[in-house]
């Protein structure tokens, strides 16, 4: 059995069904991400598994221990919430310590995990510090060692880094993942952001509509998405309705794409950075005449617009030292497309 472990979970608010038809197993030691538009579950489930709310049907356990209908803080579970939910009249060093208090721990011990709680997010000389003398990020650390300190099974974190600058979210999640790695702590984590789940996890979950649509790897997720929801809201892609007959797709009276293999699908998916700068001379599949219609520079790559007659194509190049296409708005040009890179999408 998983480290937690939901089986058949539906949560309703009123008429309205938040999640439904939940069956995950979440293994030891794993960082697992919940990942999903809002309003489509996620942090309903990590509040049902946290304690604060109850599931209509379904059980969830911890390890071999159904918990289901365990008072919160019973659970051995810690979460760090979206605003952190500090006490903004205690000090950092009250706030790690708050949890311990309730469970009676002897003010030794809380000075003990106080001090190592507060090392271990790289805090030591703030513990007489207010809250509101903290900034963002801080906060962010003071929450996670209040969390930490109670020593649970479980990690719940709920879009723990929104609120931090860009900069500062890059740098967090990484200190973040190195810290759970470094104390092997089962960790659930909610986020909207693509980017943090294929960066941080282990395996992701991806949600819609209050259902868990695909699990896997990041790497499998990206690669072999099981729906158009899930090629669309995992990077970025290319996503074509198709007539999809004879190992072709047909995507207007123009344009026809040749396929690997004979699928069937009503849908195909192209990332942009399988789709490429050619020659009209080259005798590969899908060579296209184009017309280039917007070029996007971001710094470490160019994205480029173009149009094959009516259908409009997404290119993504990195921008390297050794990039020499000087391409122009309005420009002829030519894109090939690998047939291997094309994914048919039932649905």
């Amino acid at each position: 059995m998983g480290a937690v472990v939901l089986r058949d979970i539906e949560k309703l608010y009123g008429d309205t069904i938040a999640c439904t038809d939940i069956n995950l197993s979440i293994n030891e030691g794993e960082f697992f991400t919940f990942l999903g538009p809002s309003g489509c579950g996620k942090t309903t489930i990590l509040r049902l598994i946290a304690g604060f709310v109850q599931p209509k049907k379904g059980t969830i356990h911890l390890g071999r221990r159904d918990i289901t209908n365990l008072e919160a803080e019973k659970r051995q579970v810690g979460m760090v919430f979206q605003n952190y939910a500090l006490f903004p009249f205690m000090t950092v060093a009250g706030n790690i310590e708050y949890g311990l208090k309730i469970q009676k721990k002897s003010k030794k011990e809380r000075a003990e995990r106080v001090e190592k709680y507060t090392e271990m997010v790289g805090l030591i000389g703030f513990e007489h510090r207010n809250i509101s003398e903290l900034s963002g990020g801080e906060q962010q650390r003071v929450a996670l060692a209040r969390s930490l300190a109670i020593e649970p099974k479980v990690l719940l974190l709920d879009e723990p880094l929104s609120n931090l600058d860009a900069r500062l979210r890059d740098r967090m999640r990484s200190e973040l993942k190195s810290l759970q790695k470094k104390l092997g702590i089962t960790t659930i984590f909610v986020t909207h952001d693509q980017t943090e789940a294929l960066t941080m996890s282990d395996r992701v979950a991806v949600f819609e509509k209050g259902r868990c649509i695909q699990v896997g790897s990041p790497e499998e997720i990206y690669a072999h998405p099981i729906n158009s929801f899930v090629a669309r809201f995992i990077g970025d892609t290319n996503l074509f309705a198709a007539d999809i007959k004879n190992g072709t797709a047909s995507l207007s009276d123009m344009v026809a794409i040749s396929l690997e293999t004979q699928a069937s699908g009503r849908f195909i998916s192209i990332r942009p950075q399988d789709i490429v700068f050619s020659t009209a001379q080259d005798d590969r599949p899908n060579v296209f005449p184009a017309k280039v219609d917007t070029i996007q520079f971001d710094g470490s790559s160019v994205e480029y617009s173009v149009k094959v007659h009516d259908i409009s194509f997404r290119l993504t190049i990195l921008n390297t030292s050794t990039l020499c296409h000087n391409i122009t708005v309005g420009e002829d040009v030519h894109i090939a497309i690998a047939e291997k890179s094309i994914k048919v999408l039932d649905s």
